[in-house]
């Protein structure tokens, strides 16, 4: 599975229920979580569970709730997916959740027999060592009939920040494109001049401080790039990490 908790949400990302004072035997494996949410939490029931449960092999991306399992195998590296939280209501809305090359999730999961023999957009099963989440990446981002842009790109290196970063992106045409920081609650910290951009890749750089100038507390942002026309209303984004 590929979960994604905006800022907005707070849901319970795993919650344990006794079934009438009993247990069952579960395992999580091959899940990407990728957390915005500042309240998200997990509920554990821990007697009744212990020995019972397994976790292996999963991403924990983001945020991270008190409680977040002991995996042997976990990840907490962005996932690098084509643009989170860009899904609707749809299978046709949920390209922006594949994984793009370069992604740490490739090959790091592990086989789950009777899995079905293909991912959540039909990809057989495996190509190579398993992945993590929905997606089984087979070596392309092409996204088409999705309603997601693959031809425009967008990464952040290194991440985490610790003196600045570089804010990296390649456009297929000329566009009018408007890049801002946000906190994890949603408010704008920061935005660089709106430009309108020719075909080709462009850099902007970023030292973790807000529009007043002064150094921004260590935490979760998120960097968003608007694109389009006259009026930029495409939009990918990435998480940026400040750990000074």
């Amino acid at each position: 599975n590929t979960v994604f908790i905006g800022p907005d949400r707070s849901p319970v990302i795993i919650g344990e229920k006794t079934n009438n004072g009993g247990t069952r035997t579960y395992s999580f494996k091959n899940n990407l979580i990728y957390n915005l949410s500042s309240s998200a939490s997990y509920v554990w029931v821990s007697e009744a569970f212990i020995g019972k449960r397994e976790f292996s092999h999963n991403l924990f991306y983001g945020n991270h709730p008190p409680g977040e399992p002991d995996d042997p195998y976990k990840i907490t590296a962005d996932p690098e997916l084509l643009n989170p939280g860009s899904g609707g209501q749809g299978i046709e809305t949920t390209g922006g959740y594949r994984l793009l090359h370069g992604s740490p999730a490739i090959d790091k999961g592990t086989a789950i027999p009777g899995n079905g023999g293909y991912d959540y957009w039909g990809t057989p099963l495996y190509q190579g060592p398993p992945d993590i989440g929905a997606n089984e990446f087979d070596g392309s981002t092409d996204v088409s009939g999705t309603g997601i842009a693959s031809t425009v790109r967008l990464e952040i290196r290194p991440n985490p920040l610790v003196d600045r970063v570089a804010i990296s992106f390649h456009v297929d045409r000329e566009r009018s494109v408007i890049l801002e920081i946000f906190d994890s609650l949603g408010r704008k910290v920061y935005s660089f001049e709106r430009n309108r951009l020719g075909a080709g890749d462009h850099c902007y750089y970023w030292n973790g401080t807000g529009s007043n100038g002064r150094a921004l507390d260590n935490g979760l942002f998120i960097c968003n790039l608007r694109y389009g026309n006259a009026n930029p209303t495409n939009m990918i984004s990435r998480c940026i990490i400040i750990h000074r």
